[in-house]
């Protein structure tokens, strides 16, 4: 992490592998940092930038949010839901 705005993941591999961009994508939805670079250090070099601004991490954490009120709002007797399917 560089002055707590960039996240930085060094690798040094042939390639970037989807793994590596999934685990700075990660990184950076569990962190209010919005910038990642994946550096690859290899015989050639490789490089890629990540963004995750913070609104989109506010807009998924409110949808997270607004699921789990849905979820507990509507209780469903799943034991009536079956008996019902199998009836037809």
């Amino acid at each position: 992490m560089i002055d707590k705005s960039v996240l930085i993941k060094i690798v040094t591999t042939e390639k970037i592998t989807i793994e590596d961009e999934l685990a700075i994508t990660n990184q950076l939805k569990l962190s209010v940092i919005e910038v990642g670079l994946l550096l690859n250090f290899y015989m050639e070099g490789e490089h890629k930038r990540k963004v995750f601004t913070n609104d989109i991490k506010n807009r998924k954490q409110a949808e997270r949010t607004e699921r789990k009120t849905e979820i507990t709002d509507k209780p469903t007797n799943f034991l009536k839901v079956n008996k019902k399917a199998k009836q037809k």
